[in-house]
């Protein structure tokens, strides 16, 4: 190798070197202004892409509805995606096509993003199913951890890989690495509104904001694997934490927003005659930690606050799915997913039709 060449080489590394000494300085400048957990506490909220594609489908089922397709909608967040298949439901709901529109972050105030989407696209379906869970009435608050337990989270997920778990240490350890996701939504969604508002301003129809999506009706695939055991105690003993302070005397902000949410949420897709709400499946140890009297309260608050012609009927499918068959405390695993839609499809055709 010639000595221009190693110069060269020498050059870049040395660039690189400035590039990532300056990443870090900025990193620990905003860590120490921002704090290292920056967003640790607060609510989560879902990324624009999520509702961009919940615009995007909402115009399509209208369209489908406008040619005369009876169309069938499962509402709710990541359990009804993985385990609500759309074709084994039509199976047993002759003429209805099934679609399925989900949301991120688990609470009634991200769902009601969704929610508003299909108002605004005026999308009436002839059934509505509502797939909810109790702990959706506390929030999606992003936990708040330490340094150290994130390295111990690092080292479950990589304990068969060293490089992997030094690697991902490090990265977690920095501010940008354990703020990224929230950091990167939250611009996501800034920016994403930005657009929507300026195509708005300047009279632009809903066809031409958002992707044409050919197939409203296509189901999603749930190949999912088990996680690891200590993944479901850290969420359920999370959510018991959320409980004891859910019931401490006083209502704070959050399950009240969440309370209202739900409640036009209902008002929403309780224009038709068609909604049910469904309480989705939970592991044994979830049910085991929740306050059923007082979560039930909560919920049934909030579907009486709804202004609809008629009383909204809840189906109660948390113990309909064995234990073996979670991939953590609420999640179906693929051979669950035909026994969960067995349940509701089962639960579904023994009320009235319809209209």
């Amino acid at each position: 190798m010639s000595s221009w060449q190693l110069a060269r080489i020498r050059a870049q590394l040395l660039v690189l070197a400035c590039l990532l000494g300056g990443v870090g300085l900025l990193d620990l400048a905003i860590g120490a202004r921002a704090g290292w957990d920056a967003f640790g506490c607060g609510e989560q909220s879902q990324t624009f892409s999520r509702l961009e594609l919940a615009s995007a489908k909402a115009l399509a089922l209208a369209q489908a509805a406008r040619r005369g397709t009876r169309v069938g909608l499962v509402v709710g967040m990541s359990t009804a995606d993985w385990g609500v298949d759309l074709r084994q439901l039509e199976a047993t709901q002759p003429g209805t096509r099934w679609a399925k529109v989900t949301g991120e972050f688990s609470s009634f105030t991200n769902l009601l993003d969704i929610a508003h989407r299909f108002e605004h696209a005026e999308v009436a379906p002839a059934r509505t199913v509502l797939c909810v869970h109790y702990a959706m009435l506390l929030g999606a608050r992003r936990y708040k951890g330490t340094r150290a337990e994130r390295v111990s989270q690092i080292a479950e997920r990589f304990h068969k890989s060293r490089s992997s778990s030094e690697i991902a240490r490090l990265v977690t350890l920095s501010w940008l690495g354990n703020n990224r996701a929230p950091a990167a939504n939250a611009i996501e969604l800034q920016l994403g509104g930005l657009r929507e508002r300026i195509l708005g301003a300047f009279s632009q129809p809903a066809e031409l904001m958002y992707p044409p999506l050919p197939n409203p009706f296509e189901d999603s695939v749930n190949s999912h694997a088990p996680m690891h055991p200590s993944v479901r105690q850290r969420h359920v003993e999370g959510l018991a934490a959320a409980w004891q302070r859910a019931q401490a005397p006083g209502s704070s902000e959050d399950e009240l927003s969440q309370a209202q949410a739900l409640t036009e949420i209902v008002e929403i897709f309780g224009r038709q005659p068609g909604l049910v709400v469904v309480l989705m499946p939970e592991h044994s140890a979830l049910r085991g930690i929740e306050p059923e009297a007082f979560a039930r309260a909560m919920l049934a608050r909030a579907l009486a606050a709804a202004r609809v012609a008629q009383p909204v009927l809840v189906i109660d499918l948390r113990a309909a799915l064995p234990d073996p068959y979670f991939a953590d405390e609420v999640h179906s695993l693929p051979a669950g997913r035909p026994i969960l839609t067995g349940a509701l499809s089962r639960a579904l055709a023994q009320q009235a039709p319809a209209p």
